[in-house]
């Protein structure tokens, strides 16, 4: 149920995780992380851009809600995450307004504060900081001075923002958009994310249905997922209300199961797909028309898939890149090699699928406490149980490489005639050959290699 962004600040890498309770940030290998602040609702999806100079991360929220968290409220510098999210006011009883605020640093409309005389959900609604204050969106409950702390993360408070947003951000021309259910792209005044105008939004009417994937940018157009087509916006500048007008050349009667059933790699797109009909698919595109993407094995998953199934974490798309190779991944169990169009099972044991929870180190891999998982060239599972893999250092601990399911499709008997291991040759050591016929639940032994 994590969402996962990296970025870099800087010279020092960060990813960002959004997790049901909270939003947090981190480094790879660092040992905990760091809670920005929490936000309503499960987060569904994450994106980056530029605002004034400054990096933002744009979240939205199952419950409808967006939320922000910029570089300048993390960090005061590229080395640690290490921002005073504290400073000195004064209160006065029965007011919204806080008087000689020490810093404005790192302060954003929409962050929660809290202290002495300020109640609970209390958010920053404006600021000055020439005459060095800050209105509250609740009164004080008394008069002193106190030291006030905000919350990192941001909630957009305009009164204007829709209130069913789904699906990520689309950034483009320095306008922000957002999807709602009702199938409007609401965009957020020039250069800004906490303003927004009641007027500012264009309508999709291609077909009848509701918004569902949300709105994304594909090669400089804006593509907004329904519950059963896509239709395509271009930037037309317009001086009054939305700045977009229609692609109808970019129209399709496909569309999305959720904003989590779509994911973006190196500018393509892949999600998993409603026709009219409520049938699924898993299909790609880089800006022309929806391809679908046949694969025999993929096909028997999304048999059973249905648009009544689109809830916001069990059906899901994560694009990847490890070794060289992309790959997409299905719900935390299957992975997809795009180059050779083949699935395989993703840490699966015991039937239960294995789903890292840390951050991914230098090499690419997901990483926990005890396990690390990744995907061989051979599309193999492999599940090292050891440290964090550090480039051209020795392995330690013990390795099991693990193949996907040989069914070939059928449930027929498969017999196998020969086992080859191809290493380099050891001075010492051994390795175990272990058979299962019961996916995963119980192994048998079939002999050992000397290494």
């Amino acid at each position: 149920g994590n969402t996962w962004v990296a970025s870099t600040f800087g010279d020092v890498n960060h990813i960002e995780q959004a997790t049901q309770s909270g939003v947090f940030i981190t480094r790879p290998g660092a040992v905990a992380n760091t809670l920005m602040g929490i936000a309503t609702g499960a987060i569904t999806n994450i994106v980056e851009t530029i605002i004034g100079g400054v990096k933002i991360f744009l979240l939205t929220s199952y419950d409808g809600t967006g939320w922000f968290l910029a570089k300048d409220s993390i960090t005061t510098n590229d080395t640690s995450i290490n921002v005073g999210a504290t400073f000195t006011a004064t209160t006065t009883n029965g007011s919204p307004t806080l008087t000689s605020v020490s810093s404005f640093a790192g302060r954003y409309i929409g962050q929660a504060l809290s202290g002495a005389g300020i109640s609970a959900g209390t958010r920053i609604l404006s600021m000055d900081s020439g005459a060095s204050t800050i209105t509250m969106t609740v009164n004080a409950t008394a008069s002193a001075s106190v030291t006030v702390t905000s919350e990192r993360l941001a909630k957009i408070i305009d009164a204007d923002f829709p209130a069913d947003a789904i699906g990520p951000f689309a950034c483009i021309g320095g306008f922000n958009f957002i999807m709602t259910e009702s199938g409007r792209i609401h965009n957020s005044n020039l250069n800004s994310i906490v303003s927004w105008t009641a007027g500012d939004y264009i309508s999709t009417n291609f077909y009848p249905d509701n918004g569902k994937g949300g709105a994304w940018v594909i090669r400089n157009r804006i593509f907004a997922f329904s519950s059963a087509s896509i239709e395509g916006f271009y930037n037309a500048g317009n001086p009054s209300g939305s700045p977009l007008s229609p692609s109808t050349e970019l129209n399709s009667p496909v569309g999305a199961i959720n904003s989590r059933s779509l994911c973006e790699i190196d500018g393509i797109f892949f999600w998993i797909s409603s026709f009219n009909a409520g049938s699924c698919a898993l299909f790609t595109m880089n800006g022309g028309s929806p391809q679908e993407v046949p694969t025999t094995q993929f096909s028997a998953i999304l048999a059973g898939v249905t648009a009544s199934a689109g809830r916001p974490f069990p059906i899901c798309l994560t694009a990847i890149k490890m070794g060289g190779k992309k790959y997409i991944i299905f719900g935390g169990t299957f992975v997809l090699d795009l180059e050779t169009k083949i699935w395989s099972y993703w840490g699966v044991s015991n039937n239960i699928p294995q789903r890292a929870t840390g951050v991914y180190d230098a090499l690419g891999f997901e990483t926990t406490a005890s396990y690390i998982y990744g995907v061989a060239q051979s599309l193999n599972i492999i599940q090292i149980s050891t440290g964090i893999i550090v480039d051209g250092s020795a392995l330690g601990g013990n390795m099991v490489i693990r193949t996907s399911r040989l069914d070939l499709g059928t449930g027929n008997r498969k017999f196998v005639e020969y086992y080859e291991l191809d290493s380099d040759i050891q001075a010492s050591g051994t390795a175990t050959l272990e058979v299962s016929d019961d996916d995963y639940a119980t192994w048998t032994t079939i002999g050992t290699f000397d290494m």
